[in-house]
């Protein structure tokens, strides 16, 4: 089975699917009526449609595309660590992205802010992990997969970032989603980036309870909110986040070495790492028209945006 022409056609589906959905459901008063948490929970819904029926049609068995690897509790642990060291480098990637566009979902802060903080965990760090995990480092990476270690890794960051429709959280989906296929590959389990992608989401959430708790706002709209600081002023917050970050990937390194090592993938990870020549014939990269033409569609809608 040729899975990445069928990935990449499930791509352009998604992407148009998501569009005409978003356009349609606007005329529903209904719809139009939701609060911010209800639209985020209908949101994961319409992502996950196409994907269902695509498994449905092509007969997809999760336990062969998905790596679901029970882990030792001390390697969940450095997961976690590993999780913890990628939030300097998102909240960079943030910050910088907010030098030229506004901040995505700074509007839908302040309302799910009154939430209780279960409620949001619920919707924003458990739900999200579990279902764009799935589909991203489970679905696509397996179908990417076929083309080579770093077509997954690739492949299934950038539509994972492209997902996301804006260019600020297209930048800190992105390199994220680089980060967590490679700890795919470390721990061979999809079971990790769940847990990794868990923590990030959770600590922006608790962040936002504990801003909210302390100074009566959400952190997104706070002192670090492009709208409350002057461009002189998030160019001094990004020089000393670009220091903590470059410092974070070091460090974050060091725990991946560990946790290829302690579920026997470190030879392979090292492999992962080498230059090897294509086989004659073999295909060199997972781009496709179908995912050029979801790629135009995703960049002129984010332009039209802005």
């Amino acid at each position: 089975m040729n899975k990445t022409p069928k990935i990449n056609r499930l791509f352009l589906v998604t992407v148009i699917w998501i569009l005409l959905s978003g356009i349609f459901l606007g005329f529903i008063p209904f719809v139009r009526s939701m609060d911010a948490t209800q639209l985020m929970l209908l949101s994961q819904l319409l992502y996950l449609m196409p994907v269902i029926v695509f498994m449905i049609i092509n007969k997809v068995d999760p336990r062969k595309w998905m790596p679901f690897k029970p882990l030792k509790l001390s390697v969940i642990a450095m997961v976690i660590l590993y999780a913890v060291l990628m939030i300097p480098v998102t909240s960079w990637l943030n910050l910088l992205s907010m030098l030229f566009v506004r901040n995505a979902f700074e509007s839908s802060q302040s309302e799910l802010t009154q939430n209780a903080l279960w409620v949001n965990m619920i919707v924003m760090a458990v739900i999200p992990p579990i279902c764009e995990e799935f589909t991203f480092r489970g679905l696509y990476y397996n179908g990417y997969r076929q083309r080579g270690v770093w077509c997954a890794i690739l492949g299934s960051a950038l539509a994972f970032g492209l997902m996301h429709m804006n260019f600020n959280q297209f930048c800190y989906a992105f390199v994220p989603g680089i980060a967590l296929g490679i700890l795919l590959e470390a721990t061979g389990s999809i079971f990790a980036t769940m847990t990794a992608h868990f923590v990030v989401n959770g600590w922006s959430t608790a962040l936002m309870a504990v801003s909210k708790l302390l100074y009566g706002t959400s952190a997104g709209s706070s002192s670090t909110s492009s709208g409350a600081l002057t461009t002189q002023d998030m160019i001094g917050v990004i020089n000393v986040y670009s220091v903590i970050a470059a410092i974070c990937i070091f460090a974050a390194i060091g725990v991946l070495i560990w946790i290829a090592k302690h579920c026997g993938r470190y030879e392979h990870l090292k492999w992962c790492f080498k230059r090897r020549e294509k086989r004659p014939g073999e295909p060199k990269t997972m781009f496709t028209p179908a995912f050029a033409v979801a790629t135009v569609i995703v960049v002129i809608y984010m332009i039209l945006r802005g």
